[in-house]
């Protein structure tokens, strides 16, 4: 995002700033459902919701291909959009498996590299 900021000093007086920009840390989201991004990724990878439905009981795990977990997460999820950053710097370079379950049941799964 790009802005300027202006400012008047009485009537015959305007300033304008530079330009100025700055890099937001999420990615923007605005379509309802569930994702994990960057892909593939580095030292974390974010876990995106953005569902009308809240969970009091929400789990994020991930597994590597040999199905062992190597992550889980414990928590609840409000309305609208959410997101979890999930540390993997401790993960070796690879394929894992990453879902999400609400009340024990599997809502979303999707494979990410490393």
């Amino acid at each position: 995002y790009s802005y300027r900021l202006q400012v008047s000093l009485g009537q015959d007086t305007t300033f304008y700033s530079k330009p100025s920009s700055f890099i937001t840390l999420a990615p923007c989201y605005d379509r309802e459902g569930y994702f994990f991004t960057p892909g593939p990724f580095e030292n974390y990878v974010l876990a995106m919701m953005n569902t009308t439905l809240a969970a009091s009981r929400m789990n994020i795990v991930i597994h590597d291909v040999n199905g062992r977990l190597v992550y889980r997460y414990h928590g609840s999820k409000p309305t609208g959009y959410y997101h979890i950053r999930i540390p993997t710097y401790n993960l070796s370079h690879g394929i894992y498996f990453a879902s999400i379950l609400i009340d024990n049941k599997t809502v979303y799964r999707q494979k990410i590299v490393k």
